[in-house]
């Protein structure tokens, strides 16, 4: 009888420890799988990152997407107010022109301005320009 129980004790064991054994091979299975899941996620928000910071390094050093700077705008418009104090009108329009050259949107004001200066001065050719920018911007022929 003591042998029989020890059989069955062997028996138990075998069992147990195949359970456990079979416990911990899905353990580790399970544990692999939430590893590799773990460990694409990181790397896919890795990839996702280094996108974006290329994206955003792009768009910073690009130079057809930066905006025009209107303060240099302003201080040419006044310094071409101080030339028109000091009744330097033909250094007033050459400022003019430049703001002409390098910005895309001039306010009507400016343009209007820089219109009677080129009068003044009686430089035609500059009018005309200034004329057609003047109603690009909005001027009316009543003005």
């Amino acid at each position: 009888m003591g042998l029989l129980i020890v059989g069955r004790l062997h028996l138990l064991l075998f069992k147990v420890s195949e359970l456990m054994c079979d416990d911990l091979f899905n353990r580790r299975k399970i544990l692999r799988s939430l590893k590799l899941k773990k460990h694409k996620e990181f790397v896919t928000f890795l990839d996702k990152l280094k996108i974006m910071v290329i994206l955003l390094v792009a768009i910073c050093h690009c130079d057809c997407l930066k905006g025009q700077n209107y303060l240099e705008y302003q201080r040419i418009l006044n310094r071409v107010d101080e030339d028109l104090i000091t009744e330097d009108n033909s250094l007033a329009l050459e400022r003019l022109d430049s703001v002409f050259c390098q910005f895309d949107f001039i306010f009507a004001k400016h343009c209007l301005k820089a219109l009677q200066i080129s009068l003044v001065v009686n430089d035609s050719a500059r009018a005309n320009k200034w004329l057609a920018k003047s109603f690009e911007q909005g001027i009316p022929l009543a003005v």
